[in-house]
């Protein structure tokens, strides 16, 4: 459910100037470089697949962004900041000849459990209900001893990793949810979209006014 899968098991990189270690974390980290290279528009994933196609169904290095060096810039940039590797004095033909072997023209399996896309996943729905069992829980035996969300005064922290270059959309205790929920307000059930600070105060025991509740919080474990 996590992890990388496809071309990216096979490639050999063997051929650079890496070593065994440093080949195995930059396989490892490949799904975030994807990510991140996906996020500032230096690679395109295919929309769709089928199985008489399959050589469409591979990620295309932004070509239009190749000409200038916007890519291989960005490429490098992920293998210093995110894998940690020492590749600055690497010539450009080198680096494009990494990212053809890695990821221009390749077909990769991402696991889907990874940071928000994870409800894409079939097997994110069982573990999401778990987890919001435990922490009506956890609320109700041992609350937190600090429930607040406004940081926008605490310079130490912040809302998200990407807070540099966006505005955290998403994250803050004012921020609308992504789809609408089922809430009760004034006795009546509505299904709209809430801030975040709604949905939690929600999902609150002492102010509990979402559609379901837990028949139990026991914990079977099987034993074998």
């Amino acid at each position: 459910v996590g992890g990388m899968g496809g071309d990216c098991i096979d490639a050999d990189i063997s051929g650079f100037d890496l070593t065994d270690s440093e080949q195995g974390k930059l396989k490892n980290l490949m799904f975030v470089l994807l990510k991140n290279l996906w996020r500032y528009e230096k690679i395109e994933f295919p929309t769709s697949c089928s199985t008489d196609a399959t050589e469409d169904c591979v990620i295309k290095c932004n070509s239009a962004k190749m000409h200038d060096g916007a890519f291989l810039n960005k490429f490098e940039e992920q293998l210093i900041d995110v894998v940690g590797l020492s590749v600055s004095d690497w010539d450009n033909a080198t680096m494009q000849s990494l990212a053809d072997t890695l990821i221009c023209g390749k077909a990769f399996w991402p696991g889907d459990h990874l940071e928000a896309a994870s409800p894409v996943e079939a097997s994110f729905w069982p573990i999401h209900p778990t987890l919001d069992r435990l922490l009506q829980y956890k609320m109700m035996v041992d609350d937190f001893a600090e429930t607040i969300w406004d940081i926008d005064n605490q310079e130490s922290k912040m809302y998200c990793e990407y807070y540099y270059d966006s505005s955290c959309k998403g994250h803050h205790a004012y921020d609308l949810t992504f789809s609408e929920v089922i809430t009760r307000s004034e006795g009546t059930y509505t299904f709209d979209y809430v801030s975040n600070m709604e949905l939690r105060t929600a999902l609150t025991p002492d102010t509990y006014s979402v559609s379901y509740i837990y028949n139990n919080f026991e914990w079977e474990v099987s034993e074998g």
